[in-house]
């Protein structure tokens, strides 16, 4: 699992580069989706090169910030770590509701001071520094979880991953277990072991991180069975009964 010291030399390693015409960048061109705004996407970037792509894919800030305060991974910029993602409302009503946001990587909070590297700030990556707390800065998203996360806990394995429902879906396929920058990928890993359905047996899921029909039947199944709310909605007493589960099958 990578550090946040990982995410920051990746980003730094990045200052001074600047997009081509109509937004031509190579953060683009990796995500799919390119010749956009692509602060968000630069951010994914970072984290995927680090080693530790962000749990929630996006590249629209504001569907960012409502993942973070629906998670519990949302909180002031004063008390923002290295490794955060903050997140700018230049309307300076801090909702970060609107298009007319931004978001970086906390690169140091010193002494009330936030550093910050950004992607497509003045069209290029660049180093800006804040004082936490200002108006023009709506919050930030905790991502210490993502390096603190350790494979082996001696309570509940999941007890940091976020709420996962249909329609989510992973920055791609995991290839551990469990895997806190995949959580859908985890959690259909999970389901096939207390299932005794491991790929690529029959009926097995297939572990490819989208929460789709398939997945979201497969927790109301066991839900049901645990006889806790058959909603598909996969929040911390869905994610410690399946923890509970695995225990009881020796996993």
């Amino acid at each position: 699992m990578a550090s946040a010291d990982d995410v920051i030399r990746v980003a730094a390693g990045e200052i001074g580069y600047h997009e081509g015409p109509d937004n031509d960048n190579k953060y683009g061109r990796w995500y799919g989706m390119n010749h956009a705004f692509w602060c968000y996407i630069f951010c994914q970037w970072v984290f995927a090169q680090a080693g530790t792509p962000l749990p929630f894919r996006t590249a629209y800030v504001p569907y960012g910030a409502t993942w973070a305060r629906q998670n519990g991974m949302w909180r002031p910029s004063t008390q923002s770590e290295r490794g955060d993602l903050i997140i700018f409302d230049w309307t300076g009503t801090g909702q970060a509701a609107g298009s007319n946001t931004h978001i970086g990587i906390v690169e140091s909070h010193v002494n009330g001071t936030v550093q910050t590297i950004e992607g497509n700030r003045g069209d290029s990556v660049c180093r800006r520094s804040y004082v936490a707390g200002e108006n023009d800065i709506a919050g930030t998203i905790n991502c210490q979880p993502l390096f603190a996360f350790h494979p082996h806990p001696t309570d509940n394995r999941f007890q940091v991953f976020p709420t996962v429902q249909q329609g989510i879906h992973d920055l791609g396929a995991t290839g551990t277990f469990p895997d806190i920058a995949h959580p859908v990928g985890t959690l259909q890993n999970a389901l096939n072991i207390v299932n005794h359905k491991e790929a690529p047996q029959p009926g097995a899921l297939s572990p490819d991180g989208v929460f789709g029909g398939m997945t979201a039947n497969a927790v109301r199944a066991f839900q049901t069975a645990e006889s806790l709310a058959a909603d598909s909605v996969v929040g911390q007493r869905t994610w410690a009964t399946l923890d509970h589960a695995l225990d009881r099958a020796g996993r």
